[in-house]
């Protein structure tokens, strides 16, 4: 019983430390921005306002410094927050900006996980022809990352 209690407080105390670790100024810009995709990574279960808020933040300061692929992937991370609030028509606006990144940048990893997201967004919406497709699509960029465990796991949603 007490593993119960001491794991969400342990969870928290974690991410106020991270939240805390924003204000230091001698971050870099690398830093800071790889804060705020696990701040809003790590909230997407627990806090909307504080996942989506970091998600905006981090696509801002990545915007800012041309770092695209930061940005895109925080475009995916606010997608998957209004996903995980049923928002799925603001989800899937979000999705579409981290895809077109991905594909801009050329990066199968991001491509994966947006494809994996439009599926499970689909899933939920009872559409199984188009969650198949995008199922299907993720499978093709892991089998390129030769990415086993992600591929297992899309086949059991298939399944």
């Amino acid at each position: 019983m007490s593993l119960f209690v001491f794991f969400p407080a342990y969870a928290q105390e974690h991410l106020v430390e991270m939240e805390k670790e924003l204000e230091n100024t001698s971050l870099s810009v690398e830093e800071k921005l790889q804060l705020y995709d696990d701040l809003s990574w790590e909230y997407l279960g627990s806090d909307f306002v504080k996942s989506s808020f970091y998600a905006r933040e981090g696509i801002r300061l990545a915007h800012r410094e041309s770092n695209f692929l930061k940005e895109g992937m925080l475009y995916r991370n606010l997608g998957v927050a209004y996903y995980m609030k049923s928002s799925y028509d603001t989800a899937s606006v979000y999705y579409d900006k981290a895809l077109k990144i991905a594909e801009e940048e050329k990066n199968i990893h991001l491509q994966a996980a947006v494809s994996l997201a439009f599926a499970n967004m689909y899933n939920m919406q009872c559409q199984p022809e188009k969650a198949l497709a995008q199922y299907q699509k993720a499978i093709s960029f892991y089998e390129k990352e030769n990415d086993r465990q992600r591929i297992c796991a899309i086949l059991g949603n298939i399944g």
